[in-house]
C-alpha cells in the first residue's frame, strides 16, 4: 500500500507519514478535484459597470471592488500589450445583483476617465 501526498502527488511506502517536499501529512488516497470554473457561472447574468482604456482607472476599480467585497470579471486583462492599440478599453462587469452598488462606488472614476 502506498501513501500519497496531496499537494504534489508523490507516492510514499507505508511507514512514511509526511511528504519530504511538502512538508504535508500523507494519505491514503488523494482529495476528490473540486469542480473546474471555466469562466463566470453560467446562471449568473453579468453587466458591465466600467469600461475604460485607462490601466490606472481600472486598477483602481478593481481594488475599489476587492475592498468592498463585490466579485466582478474583468475582460481584455488577458490581451498581450503589443496588441493592446487594437483593443479600446477594458471591460469591469459583476453580477446584476451587485450592480447598483458597485455602480455608486465606481462613479467618481469614470467621472474622471471621461475627462
Amino acid at each position: 500500500m502506498f501513501l500519497l501526498c496531496p499537494q504534489c502527488g508523490a507516492q510514499y511506502r507505508e511507514g512514511f507519514l509526511e511528504c519530504s517536499d511538502c512538508q504535508v501529512p500523507l494519505v491514503a488516497e488523494m482529495p476528490p478535484e473540486p469542480k473546474a470554473s471555466v469562466g463566470p457561472d453560467p446562471d449568473l447574468e453579468l453587466v458591465t459597470v466600467l469600461e475604460s482604456g485607462d490601466r490606472l482607472v481600472v486598477a483602481a476599480a478593481k481594488s475599489l471592488l476587492e475592498e468592498a467585497g463585490i466579485p466582478f470579471c474583468l475582460l481584455g486583462d488577458d490581451v498581450a500589450p503589443r496588441i493592446l492599440h487594437l483593443i479600446p478599453s477594458f471591460r469591469l462587469q459583476v453580477g446584476r445583483d451587485h450592480k447598483t452598488k458597485a455602480l455608486a462606488l465606481l462613479q467618481a472614476l469614470s467621472e474622471a476617465d471621461s475627462q
